[in-house]
């Protein structure tokens, strides 16, 4: 009788193995270029349904040691009082200048000026 057990053991054992085995390569996959957070959540919620607690045991251990990808950071807006601004009379450049001032205040301009381009043209630059 106790061979039976030893025997069941170890193919219990193996079959675990395996289970856990089949966990760690999904994992491998998922995390050659770091772990996303959705990937993060499915491996998550494939141990969550493992009904083998030795199983859901080794799996989580494994998932626990990979490092999450590190979300990229949002693309800055960009300044639109880094460039040059053109219209057609200096009227409509002063109004849009103090329109925005707050804004380009906020950002850290100072000043601006107001030039022709020579085609008629005025162009508004704000000035740090």
């Amino acid at each position: 009788m106790t061979d039976q057990n030893d025997s069941k053991g170890n193919l219990t054992k193996k079959v675990e193995d395996n289970r856990v085995s089949a966990f760690s390569d999904k994992l491998e996959t998922a995390k050659e270029n770091g772990l996303t957070p959705q990937e993060q959540g499915q491996l998550q919620s494939s141990i969550n349904n493992e009904k083998n607690k030795a199983v859901k045991t080794r799996q989580q251990q494994l998932l626990n040691r990979v490092r999450a990808k590190p979300r990229p950071a949002k693309p800055k807006a960009a300044d639109p009082f880094a460039t040059t601004h053109t219209f057609s009379s200096v009227n409509d450049a002063k109004n849009w200048a103090n329109a925005t001032k707050q804004q380009w205040l906020k950002d850290g301009y100072v000043n601006y000026t107001i030039t022709s381009n020579g085609q008629g043209y005025y162009v508004l630059k704000f000035i740090k």
